[in-house]
């Protein structure tokens, strides 16, 4: 709630009724209205760079997952994952990282995907405690109260066909079950805070173009929030569920920009560029901002990645740091 500023001096009586009267309409605001993050210390926390540990004469390498202050400062490394393949958080700061090629699985063709969640410590912990055979995620999703993920996933023992399908699954790895069915291939997709509904992209057919499409989480159809000629991807609900960040990226000019629109798909508005990044945006937890990784001039004329801050609206673009390398899969948490 912002802060109220007067300017004249109030008996302390007057003080403590004003103050109690401002604290009965946040109670009925809290309830009347969506759920939404207070502001707080938040990070953004992302990927960058290599680790290698050795066990005898066999050794592993290993993304870095990492955190920052949206200033730039207090850099920390969180944990270590292999091959990380993307990141979400819950409104408490836990980080859910989908990881592939674990436990000893490398380059065998059987390799087989987890999800590792870390919690504001650096401790983390795997959803599934046994190797799904057969199921190979590439994207991941959980609710604002950490109790349930989507990943986007083929599962041919499952679903039967070798397309990409959604999964839902509770954070102890209990629970799977299959949720979108149909022609096409479904991934990135990203659940509302309440867990209520999930966005994702889907492509159709010999398309190479996905839009994104959103469903409640209970089942039913899908509905169709964009159709154009670029590629709809990385779609993300803010913190209140009202609108939708997204990348979309123009395949022929290999440039990226990052759009907001509103949850029922009207309102489309280009926010920001990255350009030759992979766009891949994420709102703070007050929703007024989001992260990104996008191209910075290098002074030979060439470009590298940096991790910037944008407002969700629109303007106030600000570079958080470049010291990193070839940072990716920025998500903006409640950090402590």
């Amino acid at each position: 709630m912002p802060t109220v500023k007067t300017q004249f001096a109030l008996a302390p009586k007057l003080v403590v009724a004003a103050l109690l009267a401002l604290a009965a309409l946040a109670g009925i605001a809290a309830t009347a209205a969506p759920a939404q993050a207070a502001d707080g210390p938040t990070r953004i926390v992302f990927t960058s760079g290599k680790a290698e540990r050795c066990r005898g004469d066999a050794c592993n390498r290993f993304d870095v997952v990492r955190s920052i202050t949206p200033h730039g400062r207090g850099a920390r490394q969180l944990a270590l994952i292999s091959s990380a393949v993307e990141t979400t958080s819950t409104d408490s700061g836990t980080i859910a990282v989908l990881s592939k090629n674990v436990a000893g699985g490398g380059s065998n063709s059987n390799a087989f995907t987890n999800v590792y969640l870390i919690d504001p410590s650096g401790k983390r912990k795997a959803v599934f405690r046994e190797r799904i055979e057969g199921f190979k995620a590439t994207g991941l999703g959980i609710s604002g109260n950490g109790r349930l993920l989507v990943l986007s996933a083929r599962y041919s023992e499952l679903t039967g066909t070798g397309l990409s399908k959604l999964f839902l699954v509770r954070r102890d790895g209990t629970g799977l079950r299959q949720l979108t069915t149909g022609p096409g291939n479904d991934e990135t997709p990203a659940l509302s805070a309440d867990g209520k509904r999930v966005v994702f992209s889907r492509t159709i057919g010999s398309s190479r173009k996905p839009d994104l499409y959103s469903m409640p989480t209970s089942g039913g159809e899908a509905v169709q929030l964009t159709e154009n000629g670029l590629r709809d991807v990385n779609p993300v609900f803010s913190p209140d569920g009202r609108h939708i960040a997204f990348g979309q990226y123009n395949q022929r000019t290999h440039r990226g920009t990052i759009a907001t629109i509103r949850a029922d798909g009207s309102g489309l508005r280009t926010v920001t560029s990255t350009e030759g990044e992979y766009p891949d945006p994420d709102y703070s937890p007050n929703g007024r901002n989001l992260a990104f990784v996008g191209e910075v001039p290098h002074e030979r004329g060439l470009y590298e990645s940096a991790l910037y801050t944008v407002g969700s609206s629109g303007g106030g673009r600000s570079l958080v740091s470049s010291a990193f390398e070839y940072p990716e899969l920025p998500q903006w948490t409640m950090r402590p």
